[in-house]
């Protein structure tokens, strides 16, 4: 195996079981359908009061299903990519409430850097003068920001002086003039794959193609299931020009989610459609996270994003307001958890006060 003697340290059956050391205990883990769990009695750490005794994940996020679901007191907290209008109906219904949070997740069109039309710079920016980001902003929750650059404004070391594109036309039609596809650009549809599972993704890449249609720039909206982008995003050959995807830091500090989303190392994973593969980029994330002294690291991260704001490799649209509806027995407080993504539905600290 890849490991030697201890082969792939049994990778296959890991992906139905277990061996760590938290709260719960797999019992059973069809894949793509559910996660069932029951209470690790003599886990280390602490239970809140009522905390569930057995906890099961569902692997659906199809609006009818999850209303029915909590609706029939069967479900009791949803997931994350509810449409606004799904959660705001499930918030009609007595005993549903919605809970949004901050959190270090960001949505990107993640453009394809190799691929023409977009991998000329002067294309990409004015892709990214042509977008709409206060209509973007105002089809999502209340609260919601237009990024700042990169990364989310929520992590460590995110610059707050970096550039940041707004739409202005002008501008736009000024940067495509330079593009060397210009006189063609007919010629060179772009092709946008939004997530299937996540059905809000699709009125975004409306709004895109709309944007884009004022500077003459054809664009195919494609709704293309998670695991095909997956495979997709695994290649070259199969990327297409932009992918909407939701990337969350791995840990608060900007340089996490700039090795995550530029470093050549997550080229050929979801994480990063935009193809840059660039040794220097790469040197200058490396030496930034492996500089001690936080007020340094954090110059490094800072002159980074400015190197990005200005390469234009991505349209950076908005940082997440992340939002699930539940149940009003369940005493549940996510925004005093870790901000990483996941942490929010920790069940050790999740109390069920249903009686029946």
């Amino acid at each position: 195996g890849p490991y030697g003697e201890e082969g792939n340290y049994g990778k296959e059956w890991l992906l139905t079981h277990d061996a760590g050391s938290g709260p719960y205990k797999v019992v059973e883990f069809p894949l793509e359908e559910y996660l069932l769990m029951e209470k690790h009695e003599d886990w280390w750490g602490e239970f809140v009061e009522n905390a569930p005794d057995d906890v099961r994940f569902i692997a659906t996020t199809e609006t009818v299903t999850v209303r029915t679901l909590m609706a029939n007191r069967e479900l009791e907290i949803t997931d994350q990519w509810q449409t606004v209008q799904a959660l705001e109906a499930l918030d009609a219904i007595e005993g549903i409430d919605v809970a949004p949070f901050p959190s270090m997740t960001s949505f990107y069109y993640m453009v394809n850097n190799r691929l023409p039309p977009t991998d000329d710079v002067h294309c990409r920016r004015a892709m990214a003068y042509a977008f709409d980001y206060d209509t973007a902003v105002g089809l999502e929750w209340p609260g919601t920001k237009q990024m700042l650059g990169p990364v989310p404004a929520t992590l460590g070391g995110h610059s707050p002086s970096v550039f940041v594109f707004s739409r202005d036309l002008d501008k736009a039609r000024e940067e495509l003039a330079q593009c060397q596809y210009a006189d063609e650009i007919d010629q060179y549809p772009l092709t946008v794959n939004w997530i299937s599972e996540v059905p809000d993704e699709e009125k975004f890449a409306l709004l895109f193609q709309a944007n884009m249609a004022e500077i003459g720039i054809p664009v195919e909206v494609v709704s293309t299931p998670w695991l095909s982008v997956v495979e997709n995003t695994s290649s070259q050959e199969t990327s297409t020009h932009i992918v909407t995807i939701y990337v969350s830091a791995d840990l608060p500090e900007a340089g996490l989610m700039l090795q995550q989303r530029y470093h050549s190392n997550t080229a050929d994973t979801w994480q990063q459609n935009e193809w840059l593969l660039d040794p220097d980029l790469d040197a200058a994330i490396e030496n930034a996270l492996t500089t001690l002294d936080q007020e340094e690291r954090f110059a490094k991260y800072i002159e980074i994003q400015d190197q990005l704001a200005e390469l234009a490799p991505s349209i950076f649209i908005y940082d997440q307001v992340q939002k699930h509806a539940y149940q009003s027995y369940v005493d549940w407080r996510p925004a005093e958890e870790s901000a990483v993504m996941g942490y929010q539905i920790f069940a050790a600290h999740i109390g069920i006060n249903r009686s029946e």
